[in-house]
């Protein structure tokens, strides 16, 4: 998106121009989009001298100081009650609608076009017109001015009722406008627009426009706009549902009316947003249950593995004692027959004789010296060959 000027040679929104501004002190320019309507843009389009490329519309920019002074909108217009007029700065300069710039003042002068505004011509009514015509010229006529009258007539008396507290009223576009300031003061976040031309009604709350019941939609006297005021001077912005997700529901009202009965001052939101912030706190209740649930199911999986692990390791244990067991018994039996002083006579059981063959399997030498030294009752080698072939036909 452009952040400058479009106009040729104007330098308002480049960075250098911002950062001598706020050295100097100087109030930056308004930069105003181009217009979506395609009428209104073809009339920028012609006026801006500048054929290199084209104006896009919501992207290209032009500054305030190629718009004429009547083509801005500066102040805010109170009238008071004695009639005066009370003026508040804006802090950001508005345009108003159909506006074409019409001063290049880096270009040379020919370039600018300064209209000068003309009163609109009065038509006459052909009072030798036919018939047919005239009443329905002279009811149309007849209409605006009540119109007109009743318009004027709800601005005086406007100007001599008391308002409710940060209430002002203003002039628009020769329509009437009646505002509430927040806490603050320093912006508008509720108004009612009272059209001159058909006495229509239209009511914003934060910017947006709302459908109040009970508000209709032209007024008729007075007494319909007291009804107005006293219904808006009740209604709250709506706080949306609170939530990062979802801000604010599609469907929202823009308004809380806290008169309205079963809510109070203390209820920010609107029904739909209650129940779209009610909706997603219960999504989010059930989304960290179903959590919950899964990871006990990870615990109990984790303590069976654990169970299955330490049976695991119980059995591996048990054959170990069972073997060292054998073992013991191997001992034993060694033990005893190394109480023997002679292998004469001594009859060896199967145990023994396989310890001993394990014993010569592992070295024949060692075998040797324990039988000869009479350190071990040991059988003589032909024995051992014998016992093990008959062990092996046996397999067999």
């Amino acid at each position: 998106m452009s952040r400058n000027c479009f106009v040729t040679l104007c330098k308002e929104g480049y960075p250098s121009t911002r950062s001598t501004n706020k050295v100097l002190g100087i109030r930056n320019k308004t930069l105003f989009k181009a217009p979506k309507d395609p009428k209104v843009l073809a009339q920028w389009v012609k006026a801006i001298p500048r054929s290199d490329r084209d104006l896009r519309s919501g992207i290209d920019r032009v500054c305030e100081k190629h718009f004429a002074e009547t083509s801005l909108i500066k102040y805010f217009e109170n009238v008071m009650a004695d009639g005066s007029i009370q003026q508040i700065e804006r802090d950001r300069i508005c345009l108003k609608e159909n506006a074409v710039p019409s001063l290049f003042p880096d270009l040379p002068h020919y370039l600018s076009s300064i209209k000068k505004i003309r009163k609109p011509q009065v038509r006459h009514l052909n009072t030798k017109s036919n018939n047919a015509e005239t009443p329905n010229l002279n009811s149309s006529f007849n209409t605006t001015i009540i119109e007109y009258d009743i318009f004027y007539n709800i601005v005086n008396q406007l100007k001599s009722t008391i308002l409710p507290d940060a209430t002002f009223i203003s002039m628009v576009k020769d329509d009437l406008v009646i505002g509430w300031f927040n806490n603050d003061k320093d912006t508008v976040f509720k108004k009612i627009i009272i059209y001159k031309d058909n006495l229509n009604i239209q009511v914003f709350v934060s910017k947006v426009i709302v459908n109040v019941e009970g508000i209709m939609q032209t007024a008729t006297d007075f007494e319909d706009i007291e009804k107005i005021i006293a219904i808006v001077n009740n209604l709250q912005a709506c706080s949306g549902t609170g939530l990062d997700k979802s801000p604010q529901s599609v469907a929202c009202y823009g308004y809380v009316d806290a008169k309205k009965p079963g809510t109070s001052f203390t209820d920010s939101r609107c029904t739909v947003c209650a129940k779209e912030r009610k909706n997603i706190i219960d999504l989010q209740r059930i989304y960290t249950l179903r959590q919950r649930e899964i990871k006990k199911k990870l615990k109990k999986q984790k303590s069976i593995g654990r169970v299955k692990n330490i049976t695991r390791k119980n059995s591996r244990l048990n054959n170990k004692v069972l073997k060292l067991k054998e073992k013991q018994e191997a001992v034993r039996a060694c033990l005893a027959a190394a109480k023997l002083k002679d292998p004469k006579g001594n009859r060896y059981s199967i145990n023994w004789i396989y310890e001993c063959l394990l014993v010569k399997i592992n070295s024949r030498k060692v075998y040797e010296h324990l039988r000869t030294k009479k350190i071990l009752a040991l059988p003589c080698i032909d024995i051992q060959e014998m016992f093990s072939l008959i062990n092996y036909l046996m397999d067999i």
